[in-house]
Order: C-alpha cells, then sequence, then structure tokens
C-alpha cells in the first residue's frame, strides 16, 4: 500500500466521503431540502480540486472533513439542547486544529455561533467547546517549545513560511 500510494489516498478519500456527507447532512438540516442537499453535495463532490487532492496523502481531505463535521454538529447544537453536540463538534474541531493550521482561525467563530445558538446552555457549551478544541493549538505550542524550545517555531523558524519566503527572496526570487 505504501508503495503505490493507496495508503495516504484511502484515508484522504474516506475523509473525502465524510465531508461531502457532513455538507450534506448540514444543507439538509439548515434547509428542510432534500435538492438543496443533494446539489452542495453534488457541487463539492464534483470539484476538481478537491477531487484531485482526496486522491493524495496530502491533509486537506481530514481538514475538510473536521471542518464539516464541526459544521454539522454546531448546527445540531442549535436544535438539541445537550450537552452531546457541543461535544462533538468540539472533537471535531480540536482534530481539525491538530492537522492544519487554517483550523485555529475557525475556533473563534465556531464558539460564537455556539454561544449565539445554543439556547439556555450556551455559555457552559461554548465554554466546554472552547476549553477541549484549544487542546489542538496548546499541544502544537507545546510540542514546539519542548523539541525547539520556541512554541512558535512553525511562524518564526528556521523553516516556516516566513523563513523560506526570505531565503528565497536572498537568493535573488522576484
Amino acid at each position: 500500500l505504501w508503495r503505490t500510494g493507496w495508503a495516504g489516498a484511502i484515508p484522504s478519500v474516506f475523509c473525502f466521503s465524510l465531508a461531502v456527507l457532513f455538507l450534506f447532512l448540514t444543507v439538509r438540516r439548515l434547509t428542510s431540502s432534500l435538492a438543496a442537499a443533494l446539489a452542495s453535495a453534488l457541487v463539492l463532490a464534483a470539484n476538481p480540486n478537491l477531487l484531485y487532492l482526496q486522491s493524495t496523502a496530502m491533509t486537506e481531505a481530514v481538514y475538510a472533513a473536521c471542518s464539516l463535521g464541526a459544521l454539522y454538529a454546531l448546527v445540531r447544537a442549535a436544535d438539541d439542547p445537550s450537552w452531546l453536540w457541543p461535544v462533538l463538534a468540539a472533537l471535531a474541531a480540536l482534530c481539525g486544529t491538530m492537522t492544519r493550521y487554517e483550523g485555529w482561525f475557525l475556533l473563534p467563530f465556531y464558539a460564537l455561533y455556539l454561544l449565539l445558538g445554543s439556547g439556555k446552555l450556551r455559555w457552559g457549551a461554548t465554554a466546554l467547546f472552547c476549553a477541549l478544541a484549544a487542546l489542538g493549538p496548546l499541544a502544537w505550542f507545546a510540542h514546539n517549545w519542548w523539541w525547539w524550545g520556541d512554541p512558535l517555531e512553525f511562524y518564526r523558524g528556521e523553516w516556516s513560511a516566513r523563513a523560506i519566503y526570505d531565503r528565497a527572496l536572498r537568493a535573488g526570487m522576484k
């Protein structure tokens, strides 16, 4: 499986399928329209860029499944006054933050949605969501501090995007 590339493609295909399913479920829940849900799922599933990415061993499909899973759980949390959906949203968001840094950016927006839309549990649900979802970035900070002595190594270290760009500029890149 490693030599053929299937070892990386299988999880990506699975996560891409989950992302399409979560989008379908979210749109159906929000609109109560099977046609709208099918159309949105079809648009996502037929996107050529995503079709390529889901066939490779990259993190985009995993992140799509995590972010759309969090979105679905948040939409459900707005309707269901239980602790299940905020916890599932937090776990999906946590997985998203461990997959790609873009997941960090969405955390405050997820929390705000939960705060504004989850009824009488909103303060407790939002606090629980924030506590669980923040474990991803905190784990990255701890990892970087442990290995490199700098929690922001990913941002200002030798192999950060900024450092690579600066080296390319010094080498003559226009």
